[in-house]
């Protein structure tokens, strides 16, 4: 059972600390975005990436999108403020409604009874019910693209996408808070790229046009979420961060690459410089990690290799039958009825579209003859090493 008997450390005061100061701080303890990491569900941070920074490493190779970053930190302000908007104009006629305002501490926080654990929240929402009577919820405020609206909801529920919902949890066990709100605002590109190039630390609206603004633009994008703390979730938070620090960061030994796909390529690579060299091959020390991934990949290939097979005989018999339809057509739509009354209805649709190149030999007459038009229009795509693994 949860022991919620405390109150929460103030570890760090953040006023006036720079970016690259905050960043260290980090490396002190696990913080909530830290936690999706640790528990499996981060869509970009792996559990050996986390761990490379908690240790100091620098990544030689970053795949962040600084504009996204940016527009984030610069629209936070207007959100919160898009937020009370809302919650104080839903109050408004209710007499039993709380009157909302928000907190915002530059504190770094850390939980007295588990110490590696430790937040730094956006906001806090203070409401003041109609007795007099005072409540504490956290604010997470987020920003994302408007092409991840799917991701608040799950067969047709509103949800937190669980990346967010761990870290609204990690706080409210770092601050003994009962509850947390998300607010998020989905941008356009446009958007983004507006509020990264944006001349001051934060978006604003003036005071003119502001209810004008909110309602046309702002709130239309806007969604607010909920959650309780929940004991049991929060104990296996609990248990899986103090597990993470204790074994594998305080120890200095990174913990297993486990996950699946690009993301775990893209975390070690990070943190890797891999020379080239005109030297024989170095010979590596005898390793099982190595061992079991050898022989996981050659039987992953060959798995691979017959499934390609398999879809390759598939598609070879789609289009023998594709050859009889086609050899039945003489215009470019028809119809037909099944024995089972079914109808098919066929249409011939032209399947390439007319595309323009210019040959990469061509490319350095185009810039010897067009240079500021080579220059201009013509990019070069650096292209990450690629592993190659061959037998004998």
């Amino acid at each position: 059972m949860l022991d919620k008997n405390y109150v929460p450390v103030e570890k760090y005061n953040l006023n006036n600390v720079t970016e690259e100061e905050w960043l260290k701080l980090r490396t002190t303890g696990i913080g909530g975005s830290d936690c999706s990491a640790i528990m499996g569900c981060s869509p970009f941070t792996t559990k050996y990436d986390l761990f490379m920074q908690k240790t100091g490493h620098t990544p030689v190779e970053e795949f962040s999108d600084q504009m996204i970053l940016d527009a984030g930190h610069k629209l936070e302000n207007l959100v919160a403020q898009a937020y009370l908007f809302i919650m104080n104009r839903d109050a408004e006629g209710k007499e039993d409604a709380p009157k909302c305002r928000l907190i915002s501490k530059k504190v770094m926080y850390q939980h007295p009874l588990h110490p590696v654990m430790q937040a730094d929240v956006d906001r806090f929402i203070e409401l003041t019910h109609p007795d007099g009577s005072k409540e504490l919820k956290i604010l997470e405020i987020k920003t994302t693209s408007n092409y991840n609206t799917d991701k608040w909801f799950k067969d047709g529920e509103e949800i937190v996408p669980p990346e967010y919902e761990l870290q609204g949890r990690h706080y409210m066990s770092v601050m003994n808070i009962e509850k947390t709100d998300f607010v998020c605002l989905f941008c356009t590109q446009e958007l983004r790229f507006m509020a990264s190039i944006w001349n001051g630390d934060d978006v604003t609206i003036p005071d003119d046009v502001f209810v004008e603004y909110m309602d046309r633009f702002i709130l239309p994008n806007i969604f607010i979420r909920h959650i309780n703390r929940d004991d049991d979730k929060e104990e296996k938070i609990i248990r899986a961060e103090e597990n993470f620090w204790n074994e594998y960061v305080s120890k200095n030994i990174a913990p297993p690459i486990d996950e699946v796909g690009d993301k775990a390529v893209e975390g070690v690579l990070k943190y890797r410089e891999i020379n080239d060299t005109e030297n024989e091959e170095e010979t590596l020390e005898k390793n099982e990690i190595i061992d079991n991934s050898v022989n996981q990949y050659f039987n992953l290939i060959s798995v691979k290799q017959s499934l390609n097979s398999q879809i390759k005989n598939i598609d070879d018999m789609i289009r023998t039958h594709e050859a009889n339809m086609i050899n039945a057509l003489s215009s470019d739509k028809a119809k037909y009825e099944l024995e089972d009354g079914r109808v098919i209805h066929f249409e011939m649709k032209p399947s390439r579209k007319t595309s323009f190149s210019v040959k990469s030999k061509d490319l350095p007459k185009l810039k010897e003859q067009y240079p500021e038009a080579y220059e201009k229009f013509v990019s070069k795509t650096e292209y990450s090493k690629k592993l190659n693994v061959k037998l004998g």
